[in-house]
């Protein structure tokens, strides 16, 4: 599905960040909660991100109106992306 907004992640050279070291083939986050797709639909994008214990947490908008946050053990998603796998974030809920 090409409409709407999604995240997609990346990891560059730290000596040269112009050089692309690996990037993800799919979406990492894709619109799919309720509140993504309230007022504007199909709309998430990456504002922030933080790694909190063993997990990589993404804060986002969504549907131009929510802030949320979306997470998956950092680990794992940095072996996924190397390995060209598809690492999906899962969304917080409290």
């Amino acid at each position: 599905d090409s409409v709407g907004y999604k995240v997609g992640a990346m990891i560059l050279d730290l000596n040269d960040p112009t050089k692309t070291l690996y990037r993800s083939n799919h979406p990492i986050l894709t619109p799919q909660e309720w509140y993504e797709n309230d007022w504007k639909p199909g709309v998430v994008y990456a504002s922030g991100a933080v790694v909190l214990g063993e997990d990589l947490i993404v804060y986002y908008g969504g549907g131009d109106k929510y802030v949320a946050a979306a997470k998956m053990n950092l680990n794992d998603f940095l072996h996924k992306l190397k390995s060209n796998q598809h690492a999906v974030l899962e969304p917080i809920r409290v």
